[in-house]
């Protein structure tokens, strides 16, 4: 009787230690970005890579968008609204990005691999997300790369449309 004593107290011991470590795991609402990078490689060669990035300035965000296989200094940076930006915050808690934070996985036995690096800064969070891998990723990249590359293909086209695109890497 004292040995099952024993073993069901062991076992609620570890039940609410997995249960506090489970809790707190970080997979909160994103809300009011302050800086977003992200940036992906395919390839090895010279602009084997894409990223791209909102930032908050004192008048709105900046959008930069380096494609792949596309020079730094011909990607286009342009001026975006606060839509836009709340359309990818949409997109950011749909794939639950906030719970990669603190992702970072490499599979080191690959030499010419493809990688990605994720920073999310929010206006009221100076700590952010940050995640990155080489050949690992976290559950449902596939699908956040590639609604990426399609939000960030539609709005450049976009301000290519409306003539506020400024090519080039402005000078900091």
């Amino acid at each position: 009787m004292r040995n099952i004593r024993r073993f069901f107290a062991l076992f609620l011991a570890v039940v609410l230690t997995f249960g506090m470590i489970c809790s707190c795991t970080r997979d909160t609402t994103i809300e009011g970005i302050r800086s977003f990078s992200y940036s992906y490689s395919q390839n090895n060669t010279m602009y084997g890579y894409c990223s791209y990035s909102i930032t908050k300035t004192d008048d709105g965000y900046e959008a930069y968008v380096k494609q792949m296989d596309v020079p730094d200094d011909e990607s286009p940076r342009f001026p975006v609204d606060q839509e836009t930006v709340d359309i990818l915050v949409e997109l950011l808690n749909k794939h639950k990005v906030s719970g990669w934070d603190g992702f970072n996985k490499s599979d080191k036995n690959v030499l010419d691999g493809n990688g990605f690096e994720l920073n999310i800064h929010m206006i009221e969070d100076d700590d952010g997300i940050s995640a990155h891998g080489y050949m690992k990723y976290p559950d449902g990249y596939s699908g956040f790369r590639d609604d990426m590359d399609s939000f960030f293909d539609r709005i450049m086209n976009e301000a290519m449309a409306d003539g506020t695109v400024v090519t080039g890497v402005s000078e900091d």
